[in-house]
């Protein structure tokens, strides 16, 4: 919306009616380091074989496997990465008001032979 090449209106007028910080339309965002894109690598591949490791585990694991990284620096990765410790949560059985009950279809049904019943699997598999 900022016109650089306007003759009526500087940029610093320009922000002021737009309401926006002209650091805002300076700014220019730096990407990740080398360093970093491998440190990522290696945490996706640490949380793929161990999911339950908080960025404690994770940068002892990290640093066992040749990165130089710290905890907070790991916890900064790990939110970056959109990587969440699994672990049980409280009430996690206890279903909402609200929430329509399915029946079970398949009480009735004799699986005496095969193709009576088919179900399917969705799993997670690294491609690289």
């Amino acid at each position: 919306m900022v016109e650089r090449e306007n003759e009526d209106l500087s940029i610093r007028r320009q922000c002021e009616l737009l309401a926006l910080n002209r650091s805002y339309l300076y700014y220019e965002r730096v990407g990740l380091s080398a360093e970093d894109q491998r440190v990522l690598q290696e945490m996706d591949k640490v949380y793929l074989d161990f999911p339950s490791y908080g960025s404690r585990r994770m940068s002892r694991e990290l640093r066992r496997r040749g990165c130089r990284v710290g905890r907070l620096r790991v916890r900064s990765l790990m939110r970056l990465l959109g990587v969440e410790v699994i672990y049980p949560r409280k009430r996690l059985c206890i279903p909402a008001k609200d929430h329509q009950i399915y029946p079970y279809l398949l009480r009735e049904v004799e699986t005496d032979r095969p193709n009576v019943v088919w179900a399917a699997d969705i799993t997670y598999i690294r491609l690289n």
